[in-house]
């Protein structure tokens, strides 16, 4: 329908708090995704301290997870899809 109008749909990636458009990858990316991942290793390494995850530290650690999963997601989504 779009084009019928002379225009282009662009898909929008949706990210942690953001939509960015599509556009190829940076190192700032590889930043916050690292930053999201180290986030995941960090509340996984605090609920572990005292040997037993309890339901607010499962909380905050799907939550983390959550945020990674959705910046890997918009990263592949960059790079041109998976293979």
């Amino acid at each position: 329908m779009a084009d019928i109008v002379g225009y282009r749909v662009t898909p929008i990636v949706e990210c942690a708090d953001l939509s960015v458009a599509l556009a190829p990858p940076t190192h700032r990316d590889l930043v916050r995704l690292n930053s999201d991942l180290m986030d995941v290793v960090r509340a996984v390494g605090d609920a572990l301290d005292d040997d037993h995850v309890d339901g607010r530290e499962k909380k905050e650690i799907t939550r983390e997870i959550d945020e990674a999963i959705k910046a890997l997601q918009a990263l592949q989504q960059r790079i041109g899809g998976a293979a």
